[in-house]
C-alpha cells in the first residue's frame, strides 16, 4: 500500500507541475505583443463592436481568457456559419500553432481562405490613393491593402482589402460630413478584386496610387493574410478623422510589426503617417518595406505622353483632332504614326472619362474617334520601345511627383514673432491636419491647401486673444499641363471660419466669414504657377461696418529645392469702400518636421512675421 501511495503521490505531483508548467506557458503566450495585437485591444478598449469576434468580457485579464476560450473553440472546432471556427480564426490557429498549442489550417482544410490570397505563389502590398477633393472621407488620399501575384494580367484580379463607411446611396452630403465627424456610421472591411479599385481610383477619379511591398518571410505574410481574413467580419464605429481606413488597417499590420504605426490618441490619422511610419519599422528585424512602384492615373498617363510628342507629332495630333481624317497619318513616317496614335488613344479614352454618359452627341463621337484610332494603330507594327508612363505600372524613378511618405508629418505647431502696424506680437498656430499653399513632399495635391480645425492665439504686451480659428480650409490651383479640350481643372478655394483682421484697424473685432473663390491656374515652367481668382467673402460686421467684399486675385507660386514661395494681390471691393492687398509668403529649410516661414503682409496697416514650425 506504501509503494501505491508513492506513485500516486508522484504521479499527482507530476500532473501538478505539468499544469503549473502549462498555466505558465499560456500566461507568456497571452502577453505576447502578438496575441494582444490579434485581439486588437487598446487602453482595455476595442474598436470592434461585433461580440462574436471575442470570447471573453473585455478586463484585466482578458488577454489570458480569451486565449484559454480560444484554445477550447479550436478544439471543439464548431461550425460558425459556413465554415469552421479553425477557417474563421486562421491567424489565432496559426499563431497558438507556434507553440504547439494547436496544428495551423491546410489548404485541404480551409479552401476558400487560401484561394482568397493564392497561396501558391501571394505577397502583400499597401496601396496609397492621392487626395480626392470630390469626397471629404478622402480629402487625405486612402489606403487599401493587395495582394500579390505573380503576373500583371492576374495581378488586377488579386483580392484586395479596403476599409470605409457604410453610406446610404443618397445621404446628404451635410450629413455625411457631420455623421463622419461624430461617429453617426458604422464601418468594415470589403474585399474585392483590385481592378475595381484600379478603375475607381485610376480611371474615373484620376488619382495616382503608390504600391508600397511589404517584406515578409512566409510566416508573418501567412499570419497576416490569415488575420486580414478574420476582420473581414467585423464592424467598428467610423469617425473621418482618427477611426478611419489608416487607423484601423495600421493596427492589422501591428500583428507583424514590431513597432506600433499609430497611436490610439492622436486626434488625426492620415493615410501619410502610416505610410511614413511603414517606412522605419521592422519586422522581426527586417524592413517593413524596401521597394515602392508608381501608379499613375489615366489623366497623368495621358499627360505624360502627350508631353513626349515632338512638334511634328503634336501637330499630327491636333489636325487629326480637328479633322478625323485618317489619310493624314500616310504623310508620316511609321514611328511618329505609331507614337501619335499612342498619345491619341491616351487621350480619348481620358476623354470619354470626362463626359457624361447622357450627352449621348459626345459620347457617340469620342467612341467613334476611339474605335478609328485602334483599327489604325492595329494595322502598324508593334511598337517595342513604349514609353515608361504608358505602362500600366511605371517605376518610381520616372516618376514626375514626390513619393508620399517624402512630405511633412500631418500635425503642426507654429511660434511666431513679428510686428505689426508698430505693435510687436507674438503668435502660437495649432493645426491637426494637414498642408498650405507652401508644403513641400508627397502625400500633398499640388499647388493645394488641404487644413482643417487651424487656430491662432496673438499675444501682446498686456493682452492674449483668439487670432483666426479656421474650420476648414481648402485651395487648389491645378494646372493644364496639355492645353486639351477637357484637360482643364478649375482653380477654386473654400475657407469658413472666424478670426480678427489686425490690419485693418488698431481695434479688432471677431468676425466669423465663409470665403469662396474660383479661377484658372497657368504654369509656363515647371517650378511656377500663376493664378487669377475672383473672390468673395461674407462676414459678421466688422469694425468698418464691412459685411464682405469681391475681390479679383492674381498671385504666384514657385518652388526650388527646398524653398516655397509666393505673393497674392487682390482689390477687395467692399459694401463700404475699395481697398488693395498684397501678401507674400516663404517657407525655407523645409523636413518633415520642421521649417522657418516669413510672411509680410500690406492692407490698411501692413505686417511682418517669422514663425518657426515643428511638424509632428
Amino acid at each position: 500500500m506504501a509503494q501505491i501511495a508513492c506513485i500516486v503521490i508522484v504521479f499527482y505531483l507530476l500532473l501538478s507541475n505539468l499544469a503549473n508548467a502549462q498555466h505558465i506557458k499560456l500566461r507568456e503566450v497571452s502577453q505576447s505583443r502578438t496575441w494582444q495585437k490579434l485581439l486588437h485591444i487598446e487602453n482595455g478598449k476595442s474598436d470592434i463592436s461585433n461580440t462574436d469576434f471575442y470570447h471573453s468580457d473585455i478586463s484585466a485579464d482578458f488577454p489570458y481568457q480569451e486565449l484559454r476560450a480560444t484554445l477550447a473553440s479550436i478544439t471543439s472546432n464548431p461550425m460558425l456559419g459556413n465554415q469552421t471556427y479553425r477557417c474563421k480564426f486562421p491567424a489565432r490557429v496559426y499563431f497558438l500553432a507556434q507553440f504547439q498549442l494547436t496544428t495551423p489550417v491546410t489548404a485541404n482544410e480551409c479552401p476558400y481562405l487560401f484561394k482568397w490570397f493564392g497561396a501558391d505563389d501571394f505577397g502583400i502590398s499597401l496601396i496609397f490613393a492621392d487626395g480626392y477633393l470630390g469626397n471629404p472621407a478622402s480629402f487625405y488620399g486612402h489606403m487599401i491593402i493587395k495582394f500579390e501575384s505573380a503576373s500583371v494580367s492576374e495581378d488586377f484580379f488579386s483580392n484586395s482589402l479596403n476599409f470605409g463607411a457604410k453610406v446610404p446611396d443618397d445621404e446628404n452630403p451635410v450629413m455625411y460630413i457631420l455623421k463622419g465627424l461624430f461617429g453617426g456610421y458604422t464601418s468594415r472591411y470589403t474585399s474585392n478584386y483590385f481592378y475595381r479599385h484600379n478603375i475607381n481610383y485610376n480611371e474615373i477619379e484620376l488619382r495616382d496610387l503608390w504600391k508600397y511591398r511589404l517584406e515578409l518571410d512566409q510566416y508573418h505574410k501567412y499570419l497576416l493574410a490569415f488575420h486580414l481574413w478574420e476582420l473581414l467580419g467585423t464592424t467598428y464605429t467610423y469617425y473621418f478623422t482618427n477611426r478611419n481606413c489608416a487607423y484601423e488597417i495600421a493596427k492589422a499590420l501591428e500583428v507583424i510589426t514590431d513597432q506600433d504605426l499609430m497611436s490610439s490618441s492622436h486626434p488625426f490619422v492620415l493615410p501619410i503617417s502610416v505610410f511614413k511610419n511603414t517606412m522605419v519599422s521592422t519586422v522581426n528585424g527586417r524592413k517593413l518595406i524596401e521597394k515602392f512602384d508608381y501608379m499613375p492615373s489615366r489623366q497623368t498617363r495621358m499627360q505624360t505622353l502627350y508631353s513626349q510628342l515632338s512638334t511634328t507629332q503634336k501637330t499630327l495630333f491636333h489636325t487629326y483632332l480637328d479633322s478625323s481624317e485618317q489619310q493624314l497619318f500616310n504623310e508620316y513616317s511609321v514611328t511618329d504614326q505609331i507614337t501619335t496614335l499612342n498619345a491619341l488613344y491616351d487621350y480619348i479614352v481620358f476623354v470619354l472619362t470626362q463626359i457624361s454618359v447622357d450627352n449621348t452627341t459626345e459620347q457617340t463621337h469620342w467612341q467613334k474617334m476611339k474605335k478609328d484610332v485602334q483599327i489604325m494603330r492595329i494595322l502598324l507594327p508593334p511598337n517595342t520601345a513604349v514609353p515608361a508612363s504608358f505602362s500600366i505600372q511605371t517605376k518610381v524613378k520616372n516618376q514626375p511627383k514626390a513619393i508620399p511618405h517624402s512630405g511633412h508629418n500631418p500635425s503642426l505647431t507654429r511660434v511666431t514673432a513679428g510686428q505689426s502696424h508698430d505693435a510687436n506680437f507674438m503668435e502660437l498656430t495649432l493645426r491637426p491636419a494637414f498642408y498650405d499653399l507652401y508644403s513641400t513632399g508627397g502625400g500633398m495635391l499640388p499647388n493645394s491647401a488641404l487644413s482643417m480645425g487651424q487656430l491662432s492665439v496673438r499675444g501682446f504686451t498686456n493682452d492674449i486673444e483668439l487670432s483666426y480659428l479656421n474650420f476648414i480650409t481648402i485651395e487648389t490651383y491645378p494646372t493644364n499641363r496639355t492645353g486639351l479640350p477637357y484637360d482643364q481643372n478649375l482653380a477654386w478655394k473654400l475657407n469658413v471660419g472666424i478670426n480678427r483682421d489686425y490690419l485693418t484697424s488698431t481695434e479688432q473685432k471677431l468676425t466669423w466669414f465663409a470665403e469662396f473663390g474660383v479661377g484658372k491656374a497657368l504654369s509656363y515652367s515647371a517650378s511656377t504657377t500663376w493664378y487669377m481668382m475672383i473672390n468673395s467673402r461674407l462676414q459678421t460686421e466688422n469694425h468698418t461696418a464691412e459685411y464682405g467684399y469681391v475681390s479679383p486675385t492674381i498671385g504666384f507660386l514657385t518652388e526650388y529645392n527646398q524653398i516655397k514661395g509666393g505673393c497674392e494681390l487682390a482689390m477687395h471691393f467692399s459694401n463700404v469702400n475699395a481697398q488693395q492687398e498684397l501678401s507674400c509668403t516663404a517657407s525655407l529649410l523645409q523636413t518633415d518636421q520642421y521649417d522657418i516661414r516669413l510672411n509680410y503682409r500690406d492692407y490698411y496697416f501692413d505686417e511682418f512675421s517669422v514663425g518657426f514650425s515643428w511638424y509632428w
